[in-house]
Order: C-alpha cells, then structure tokens, then sequence
C-alpha cells in the first residue's frame, strides 16, 4: 500500500467455452473493441479486452476436456439434451431423460442427483427463451415483409398515377383503397 514501485500482478486470462449449435473452429479470439461504436479502422482504443473462446462441443479440443472432468461432463450433457430434443417433442421429457441418462453414465452425477430440479427449470427456461425469440424474429420477418409489399404497392400506384392511369384502376390493381390512392394522386 505505501510502495512507489510498481507492484506486479499476474497476466490476466479471459476465456470463454463455446458451446452452442453452430459449427466453430476449436479456438478463436474476441476483442471487445470490435463492439465499439464510431472506432476507425486501425484505431487503438485505451483499453481493450482479449478473450480466447473455446469449442468444448464433442470432438473439439478433447485434450482439454480429458484435463476436467466437470467441464467434460458438461460438454457431454449439452450433447445429450440436444439428442434427446430432437428424438422426443415433448422438452420436459426430453430434458429428464437426458438427466437420468447422465446419472445412470456416471457423467456429473453427484451434482445432477443434488441440483436436478433446478437444471430442469434451467433447460425449460432457456429453451422456451429460444422458441419465443425464433418467434418473435418470425413475426418481425412477417411483418417488414408486408411493410414491404405495402411500400411497392405505394411505388407501383404512384407510377400507374403517373401514367395516367385512373384512380379506380389504380386502386385495384394494386390492392390499395381508394382514400390512400386518392391522396398519392394529389
């Protein structure tokens, strides 16, 4: 506390285990700054953070996992309940049986026995988090798609307006009411 010298500390690792459904390289590295809003090209910014992510999905950096046990039974859970959810519709089941069939292989037993229940809210929450934002993007999607057609239709009215074509016509051609071709005609 009361040294001028500099004090030396250890290097800093930041890492994080990937394993999520897409298909990775065994390792890649992450910088913060990528994140950052109104950085040049080349820019250096003050302070940055580094972070080394690895894939821990089976077959990937199996050196690794053979070194924890936990960090290997974990990677082999995640596989099962990914199985188990594609063979079985029903996630509640899926997720117990994936669960017991960890227990029964010896794969984080103790903590599966001790904190089943509270992993199975887990699975459910998480999954159900993903099916209501795969939902919501499919109603954004729905929705600038017909945002979409409404703008062409507006375009192609303006057009056929142009033309000289008559506002009856016009309307529908295109699908639009009459009070929307009315005003784009004036």
């Amino acid at each position: 506390m009361y040294k001028t010298s500099l004090v030396k500390i250890p290097k800093p690792e930041f890492i994080v285990f990937y394993n999520g459904p897409g298909e990775t390289p065994e390792k890649w590295k992450l910088w913060l700054s990528d994140a950052f809003i109104g950085l040049e090209p080349g820019e250096k910014v003050p302070l940055d953070l580094i972070v080394t992510v690895y894939n821990i999905n089976p077959g990937h950096n199996e050196g690794m996992l053979e070194k924890c046990e936990e960090l290997s039974g974990y990677s082999i859970f995640v596989d099962k309940v990914r199985e188990y959810k594609k063979t079985i519709s029903d996630k509640d089941i899926a997720f117990r049986q994936a669960i017991n069939d960890c227990i029964e292989h010896n794969i984080l037993r103790e903590f599966l026995k001790l904190h089943a229940t509270e992993v199975l809210q887990m699975l459910l929450t998480e999954w159900n988090t993903e099916e209501a934002l795969a939902f919501e993007r499919e109603e954004g999607w729905k929705e600038g798609r017909e945002e979409g057609e409404k703008k062409k239709a507006l375009e192609t009215a303006k057009n056929l307006l142009a033309l000289g074509v008559s506002l009856d016509t016009v309307a529908k051609a295109v699908g639009l009411d009459m009070e929307t071709v009315k005003s784009l005609a004036q």
